[in-house]
């Protein structure tokens, strides 16, 4: 069995990046703390899919 790691690309478009700065900045005004957590959650998602790739976002399906 192939013991290393394959890693991905994770692309993310012009608009996503927008959609995500756009409610960064929205959540800000109320709750900076849970605007910096909304980035976070979004990059660790992110970086896990550049190792899995083919496993879904439990935030993206709801």
């Amino acid at each position: 069995m192939d013991t290393e790691s394959k890693q991905y690309t994770v692309v993310i478009s012009d608009e996503a990046t927008q959609m995500l700065l756009s409610q960064v900045r929205f959540l800000a005004q109320i709750n900076e703390a849970a605007a910096i957590q909304l980035i976070n959650a979004f990059l660790d998602s992110a970086s896990s899919l550049s190792l899995f790739p083919e496993r879904i976002c439990g935030w993206l399906i709801h």
